[in-house]
């Protein structure tokens, strides 16, 4: 027995022996828990009954349920090979959601109207009634002689307009398919449909006159400026909604404006490789922050 005890290769064994069970107590891993709590229960139930309109059978929660484990073992499985290392996806959903959670600070904020007061002052000029124009017009397609255009003009201002027969003006000159005769248009709609040069000259005409011609994408125009009310600032108690969503808009991108700065901090950038700027090269090194 004394022998056998001294002998190096029972030692040598057992050694390995030792050495493969504490390996294996080392690399064992316990088994990670996929914990469902009521939220999610409440979850799948809430979004089955806003998308189809009826409360969720029992197979099919159990189907939803078992659907929403196995992409979470998948999820986590991705993790532990490293799956999510090095993908711009990935990467760019993260940074995403970090944003997000980063401006619900804000969100939750209770903010109070002296506030808003105060930023409604500051950016008074959002917040107006827009000019109304109403006019009619006359078309002429490109290919008219500017000469007939003229004429059409000439003869329109030596009549009062009191007097003019509707025929007369709704007749002259070209078909037009939106129509002779607009009221209450913005700026914006008229840019929408003439373009920016012809609202910017109508806007500048003066009331009750026949005038032109005016160029737009069509042609040129003949106008009769009816009506111009201009733009009005609108009181703050009539648009105190929207500055409110204005204001935590604002306060939002302020706040990720500071986070970005606070990071910038926390992870200086170095670049290995030689940047190239056009006609300038510029050494390796830190990058100055924003």
């Amino acid at each position: 027995m004394g022998k056998v005890l001294k002998s190096p290769l029972l030692w040598f064994i057992l050694m390995g022996l030792v050495l493969f069970m504490l390996d294996g107590a080392r690399n064992s891993k316990p088994a990670q828990t996929i914990l469902v709590t009521q939220g999610d229960v409440q979850r799948i139930h809430d979004q089955w009954q806003a998308q189809s309109g009826n409360p969720v059978s029992g197979a099919m929660f159990n189907a939803l349920l078992q659907e929403q484990i196995q992409e979470r073992r998948l999820y986590r499985e991705a993790l532990e090979l490293g799956l999510d290392e090095d993908d711009v996806i990935v990467r760019r959903r993260l940074a995403q959601k970090l944003r997000f959670l980063s401006e619900d600070l804000v969100n939750n904020r209770i903010i109070d109207d002296g506030e808003l007061e105060n930023y409604y002052a500051e950016n008074s000029e959002v917040y107006f009634k827009p000019a109304e124009i109403s006019f009619r017009h006359i078309y002429f397609s490109a290919d008219k002689p500017v000469k007939k255009v003229h004429e059409t003009l000439a003869m329109l201002r030596s009549q009062d307009d009191s007097h003019l027969p509707t025929e007369l003006w709704r007749n002259a000159g070209d078909p037009f398919m939106l129509g002779r005769s607009f009221r209450n248009q913005s700026l914006r709609q008229i840019t929408q449909q003439f373009g920016a040069e012809f609202a910017d000259a109508l806007s500048r005409l003066t009331l009750h006159s026949w005038q032109g011609p005016l160029s737009s994408a069509f042609g040129l125009h003949l106008v009769l400026l009816e009506h111009y009310q201009a733009a009005t600032p609108l009181p703050f108690v009539e648009v105190q909604d929207q500055v409110q969503l204005d204001y935590r808009a604002a306060r939002r991108k302020e706040s990720f404006s500071n986070y970005l700065d606070k990071l910038a901090i926390k992870y200086p950038v170095i670049m290995e490789a030689v940047i190239e700027t056009g006609q300038n090269t510029e050494t390796p090194g830190k990058i100055s922050q924003p």
